[in-house]
């Protein structure tokens, strides 16, 4: 029982030693933060500019420790740690080398699981359905870094203005390891199965939205690189071109027909819920048949472009 409890014991005193080393580096960081400031107002001075190589080398030593402190935060999940090095990596401009220590150490690790333990792909060109494994990443990617996403998250320390983390290290990641994993699910190909995917991956940027408490952040997510990189994957204009080629097809068989072809009660402009409607009047009596084919068939043309499973705003 007395050997477990030193134990304990020396667990906290390691845990309190972590804290204390990261707080500070913190302190450290921000007289480096200082010194540089004051460095830039004296540059024309010939002893400051004399100053520069050990002024690059102390910044250089603080880089390399503050890394090792937020490698060893990461492993021991301890928030005041945490805490303190994000707080220095702001300090020193460097807070992409900590977005990316959490992205490699914390969500890659996370995202590769859930791709592991998943279904096998789908040949390039066949169904794949992203929706759910798309879920799954985000899911383990958000819960990965959960302390360090709520940390960036406190608009009161100044950190909310500095990190993306939902950016940088959450869609960046699952999006390279899923595109890489998942290839036919980002194929028009199947312009069904593309119009779903391509709705769950905005959904997906929607949820990671949704959890931004301030404008700013939510403007230096929507400018991120990763975003960017993330909705350049979607072929739309090919997307919209098989859609097209279907719509219209259908179209102009009806128009190429010879003289003007009656349209029949079955024509799909003329079936159940895709009638005109007089205004104030439900379906029966009050419906619009169209006499001609290409009539209809114009009409039902009209009414596949904004389908719900075809209309795609982003190319509207």
């Amino acid at each position: 029982g007395g050997g477990g409890g030193g134990g304990g014991a020396r667990g906290k005193g390691k845990g309190k030693g972590e804290d204390n080393h990261a707080r500070l580096l913190e302190r450290i960081s921000s007289e480096v933060n200082r010194l540089r400031f004051f460095q830039g107002k004296g540059k024309h001075l010939k002893f400051i500019q004399q100053l520069e190589p050990r002024i690059e080398a102390v910044e250089a030593k603080l880089a390399r420790a503050v890394k090792s402190a937020l490698a060893a935060a990461i492993r021991t999940r301890s928030v005041v740690a945490l805490g303190h090095c994000l707080h220095a990596y702001t300090a020193v401009g460097r807070v992409r080398e900590a977005e990316e220590a959490v992205r490699t150490q914390l969500v890659a690790p996370a995202v590769r699981a859930v791709l592991k333990a998943a279904p096998p792909a789908a040949a390039l060109g066949a169904r794949e359905d992203l929706a759910p494994l798309l879920t799954s990443c985000a899911d383990a990617a958000l819960k990965a870094c959960a302390i360090e996403l709520e940390l960036t998250r406190d608009v009161q320390s100044g950190l909310a203005a500095q990190y993306n983390l939902l950016a940088n290290a959450v869609l960046a990641e699952v999006d390279t390891q899923l595109a890489a994993a998942r290839p036919a699910a980002y194929s028009p190909g199947v312009p069904d199965a593309f119009h779903r995917n391509h709705g769950a991956a905005l959904a997906l940027v929607d949820a990671l939205e949704a959890r931004i408490v301030t404008r700013a952040s939510l403007a230096l997510f929507r400018a991120s690189p990763a975003l960017l990189s993330y909705t350049k994957r979607w072929n739309l204009s090919v997307y919209f071109t098989l859609r097209f080629q279907d719509i219209a097809g259908s179209l102009e068989a009806e128009m190429d027909a010879q003289g003007l072809v009656q349209a029949g009660q079955d024509a799909a402009g003329n079936q159940e819920g895709g009638r005109l409607t007089r205004e104030g009047e439900g379906h029966g009596a009050g419906d619009v048949r169209f006499l001609l084919a290409p009539t209809a068939a114009a009409w039902a043309a009209l009414r596949r472009c904004w389908a719900s499973d075809v209309f795609t705003a982003q190319i509207a």
